[in-house]
């Protein structure tokens, strides 16, 4: 598959991810609990992807997909992805983003530059650290250990979705 079919493949289906998980997630309002059930089953669909995923990935045999396995891995985890994105906004927190570094950057220095108390800002510096450390992870599993590279994402978002069941367990 060409840079460019897989770039187009990437974006389209990571705004189809957003449109996705913008719907089941749905918009923050006030008296929202802390996490909101919406976003539990967003992020419950894209574990299931991320599982597709996963099984994929290691079919392909040491994580080298062929022409056909390639940009359907690809299309599964941009999906996964766009709902993720899509979810976490339903936090109704601005510059709150769990894919991208750039936009958390942005909101954490600018927050400091215009005067804001870094007691402010910690939410943003906590986000910014732990995408820097999945990064870091990610980056080590896939030179060192490619095959098990996909588990490292379930294992993650299964913790996140185990620790929201339990959270919302003892609210009741």
């Amino acid at each position: 598959m060409s840079e460019l079919a897989n770039t187009a493949t990437a974006i389209i289906c990571f705004i189809l991810g957003c449109a996705v998980g913008a719907r089941v997630a749905g918009k923050s309002s006030d008296g929202d609990p802390t996490w909101p059930r919406p976003v539990t089953v967003a992020l419950t669909i894209e574990f299931v992807l991320f599982g597709v995923y996963a099984i994929g990935f290691e079919s392909a045999g040491l994580g080298h997909p062929g022409a056909t396995l390639q940009p359907v891995l690809l299309a599964l985890t941009a999906i996964g992805l766009g709902i993720q994105s899509a979810a976490v906004q339903r936090f109704g927190q601005s510059g709150l983003s769990t894919t991208y570094m750039t936009g958390t950057l942005t909101t954490l220095v600018s927050r400091l530059a215009t005067g804001g108390r870094a007691r402010d800002a910690l939410p943003s510096l906590r986000l910014l650290l732990g995408l820097i450390g999945g990064a870091v992870m990610g980056g080590l599993l896939a030179l060192n250990v490619r095959p098990l590279a996909p588990l490292l994402q379930l294992a993650l978002l299964g913790a996140v979705l185990a620790v929201a069941n339990l959270n919302r367990q003892g609210r009741r």
